[in-house]
């Protein structure tokens, strides 16, 4: 595999590796943005790039229907709310 497929290929491990742990750590009480920071920290943990993909955004409840919304440090997620997340990461430039 040349290099740029393989920086790809290790940008898409870790979005894996984040999504599989960051559905263990989502649950009532905490704001969309606790989320987003979080889902931050663990690309960094698994060796992604300073510089995301793009933002990471995390919406709940009602807010899931906002195509793109901004995610809110107010909006605290309650039992049964769907969530919302969109987020890659980045491996040496490449995404």
């Amino acid at each position: 595999m040349n290099k740029r497929l393989e920086c790809i290929a290790n940008a898409q491990s870790i979005t894996d590796r984040v999504f599989s742990e960051i559905i263990k750590f989502i649950k009532p009480g905490l704001s969309d943005w606790q989320i987003a920071q979080q889902i931050k920290k663990l690309i960094y943990r698994f060796g992604g790039d300073k510089d995301l993909a793009f933002p990471s955004l995390v919406c709940s409840g009602v807010r899931t229907s906002l195509f793109h919304g901004p995610t809110s440090k107010k909006k605290i997620i309650q039992k049964g709310e769907p969530v919302y997340m969109d987020f890659g990461a980045k491996y040496k430039g490449w995404c």
